[in-house]
């Protein structure tokens, strides 16, 4: 089946995200005056979109991507959050992530409350910046490092940074032997 990676923002504190049934949440943060949460989900054919809820009369923003070729039983590898929502700063210091598997695509999910976003330095763009929200991507053939994730967001505001490894399937074995004949 296909992978759904959500993101879901909020520019206040205290909004409780909650993912409906069957979607498993990798990171929920709520940091004073900002919060995200991101949850991964198997299409198995038979889904309806998603019905994310939280409390309180606030506006929220989100999005669900899609990915196929992944890794079947544990599609997420590691996970990295780096946030400033509690004071404001006028540098995206989002930082970097040590993955795990060969053939991995780390996701940098990015949430910001003023200033501009901008795609990272070594990452493709996925979509964005709109809605105080931008998707990026690194493709990493090897487990390693990710390049940090730094820039000027040309005034001062708070942001978030997630990131997250989507792991590839195993390759199929390989098999060398030869045949005796006598």
């Amino acid at each position: 089946g296909n992978l759904l990676v959500g993101f879901i923002t909020g520019n206040n504190a205290g909004l409780g995200f909650v993912w409906p049934a069957g979607w498993t949440e990798i990171e929920n943060v709520d940091n004073g005056n900002g919060c995200g949460s991101v949850a991964w989900h198997y299409v198995t054919g038979s889904d309806t979109a998603p019905a994310v809820t939280w409390g309180f009369n606030q506006s929220a923003q989100g999005i669900i991507l899609q990915f196929t070729s992944t890794a079947t039983s544990s599609p997420i590898g590691r996970f990295n959050h780096t946030d400033d929502y509690s004071a404001s700063t006028s540098t995206f210091a989002g930082g970097s992530l040590s993955t795990s598997g060969n053939s991995s695509l780390v996701l940098d999910l990015e949430h910001g409350i003023g200033g501009t976003l901008a795609t990272p330095a070594s990452y493709t763009a996925i979509s964005g910046p709109a809605n105080s929200m931008l998707f990026a991507s690194v493709a990493m053939p090897s487990p390693g490092t990710t390049p940090a994730i730094s820039y000027s967001l040309g005034s001062s505001g708070r942001n978030a940074d997630y990131q997250i490894e989507i792991l590839a399937p195993p390759p199929p074995p390989t098999f060398n032997f030869g045949i005796a004949v006598g």
